[in-house]
C-alpha cells in the first residue's frame, strides 16, 4: 500500500514540474507590449519611474543610516534644483554603495531628467529635519495614467503641480 502511495506521490509531483515549465514558458512568451523596450515611449517611462523608485529606496536607506538626506549639488539654471544632466547625479549613493551606477533618466536631456533637492528644517510646513525631493522632468505615455496616483506635497505646496512623477521623504 505504502508503495502505492509513493508511486502517486511520484505521478502528481512530476506532473505539478511539467505544468510549472509550461507556465514558465507561456509567461515568457507572453509579450510586455513595450515596456521594456527603451525605444518605445512607453519603455521609457517605465524605465524612468523604476530607476525613480530604486533611487527614493536608496535615500532612505540613506536618510536610515546618516539622519539626514545627502545635500544636493544646486544648478541655478534649474531653479536650484540637482540634475541627472551633469554627469555626477546623486554619486554619493553610489560612494556609499545604496546605487550600482548613477541614475539617468532614458533621455536624459533638457525635457526628460531627473532632478533632486534637499529643502532645510521649517521651509516647507513645520517639518524639523531637512526632507527631499525626487522629481522626473517629463513622462512620454503613463503621464495621465500617474496624475491622481502621483501627489507628493508638503506645507501647502504641491510638487506634482511642476513635474508629472514626484516621490519625497516622508
Amino acid at each position: 500500500m505504502e508503495k502505492r502511495k509513493n508511486v502517486h506521490r511520484a505521478a502528481i509531483q512530476g506532473f505539478v514540474g511539467i505544468a510549472g515549465i509550461g507556465m514558465a514558458f507561456l509567461i515568457a512568451a507572453i509579450p510586455s507590449h513595450g515596456i521594456d523596450d527603451l525605444s518605445l515611449p512607453i519603455g521609457r517611462d517605465s524605465a524612468r519611474i523604476s530607476t525613480l523608485y530604486r533611487v527614493d529606496a536608496a535615500l532612505d536607506a540613506y536618510v536610515s543610516r546618516y539622519g539626514k538626506p545627502p545635500p544636493h549639488q544646486p544648478d541655478s539654471r534649474f531653479g536650484g534644483w540637482e540634475t541627472s544632466l551633469d554627469g555626477s547625479f546623486l554619486k554619493e549613493l553610489v560612494d556609499k554603495g545604496l546605487l550600482v551606477t548613477l541614475p539617468l533618466d532614458p533621455l536624459n536631456d533638457d525635457q526628460f531628467h531627473f532632478r533632486y533637492c534637499v529643502y532645510p528644517p521649517g521651509s516647507w510646513g513645520d517639518n524639523k529635519e531637512p526632507f527631499f525631493v525626487l522629481a522626473a522632468t517629463g513622462l512620454e505615455k503613463v503621464g495621465n495614467l500617474l496624475a491622481d496616483r502621483n501627489v507628493y506635497s508638503r506645507g501647502g505646496r504641491t510638487w506634482s503641480d511642476e513635474f508629472p512623477f514626484t516621490l519625497g521623504s516622508p
